[in-house]
């Protein structure tokens, strides 16, 4: 805060004498908040207390085979998952971000996006190990005002997404509450081989738009989450998405996949009522399977209630 209140585009919003300044390094150090900030710089911050930050797609270095090709994108996704989950922070949704994952400029991106923040990293892999290097951009000023880098084995990626989301978290919100911390670390499970095998499914189903064989692919993986931890309700999630996809492609007969996915959708919501892709699966399978208009717009709206920037339950509900 103080560093930004020193940098304003306009010198209105800029502490008003180097005195101001010094009161508010020597109200830091002793523990205080900052208080000598211009009003014009208070105003605004007042009328702001949500901060919005994009968090781009992550670039992947070193090994890229099929193997790891799923960390980047499910890393990004998870990052955008947790930190949404807090309602002082506004993030645009994983599609909002996608067509900049060739390493446009970020101040360039916060632009297009309306934001005041982007976060960008890269994931280099190297065997059973990752490490990411993240920093995060202050657009008004085009500089990074905080960079780390996040070392783990590739098994333990849930321990990798939560020193990353707490620490975006802190270097964007000083005073997280016990509430908001428990939120970030809110997954779902606690197994990091469930978490990977659903990630690599997630990956695998989003590029199965046009090809059956990552559609196969995906199921695979969410089963094999469900295997580790059968109370995993995003991987019941993903094998209701699945057979919605299944059915789409014709590869069962439609009342056949949209029976087997009001099935694994019941069970996910079963298991985490609070998931809103579990209700935007129940909502689609009710609609299709069952012609039930009523209980499918609710469960909808629960779904966009629960995760507003699901792309998916928009989408779907749009159908």
């Amino acid at each position: 805060t103080i560093v930004f209140n020193a940098i304003r585009l306009d010198p209105r919003e800029r502490y008003p004498s180097v005195e101001a300044l010094s009161t508010d390094i020597r109200r830091y150090l002793s523990g205080a908040p900052p208080q000598s900030a211009s009003q014009a710089a208070l105003a605004r911050q007042e009328h702001s207390a949500t901060v919005s930050i994009a968090i781009l797609p992550f670039r992947v270095l070193g090994d890229q085979s099929n193997s790891h090709g799923f960390l980047a994108s499910g890393v990004t996704d998870a990052l955008i998952t947790r930190l949404s989950r807090l309602e002082r922070l506004s993030i645009p949704p994983p599609s909002a971000v996608l067509k900049y994952s060739n390493g446009i400029e970020a101040v360039r991106a916060a632009k297009d996006l309306r934001v005041q923040y982007v976060l960008e990293g890269s994931i280099h892999t190297a065997g059973e190990y990752v490490r990411a290097s993240v920093q995060l951009v202050f657009a008004e000023a085009g500089i990074a005002v905080w960079a780390a880098q996040f070392d783990e084995q590739a098994k333990d990626l849930l321990k990798f997404e939560d020193s990353i989301a707490e620490q975006v978290a802190n270097a964007l919100i000083p005073h997280l509450t016990g509430e908001e911390r428990a939120q970030l670390t809110r997954s779902g499970t606690a197994s990091s081989r469930a978490h990977e095998c659903y990630l690599r499914g997630r990956w695998h189903w989003s590029r199965s738009a046009s090809n059956q064989e990552e559609l196969a692919k995906a199921l695979v993986c969410f089963m094999e989450a469900i295997a580790d931890d059968p109370k995993y309700a995003r991987a019941h999630a993903g094998v209701a998405d699945y057979y919605l996809r299944l059915g789409l492609w014709g590869g069962l007969p439609p009342a056949e996949s949209c029976a087997a996915a009001l099935q694994s959708a019941e069970t996910a919501v079963q298991l985490d009522p609070t998931l809103g892709e579990a209700h935007a699966s129940l909502a689609f399978a009710l609609w299709a399977y069952r012609g039930d208009y009523s209980a499918a717009e609710q469960h909808f709206n629960l779904a966009i209630i629960r995760n507003p920037d699901y792309a998916s339950a928009h989408h779907w509900f749009g159908l």
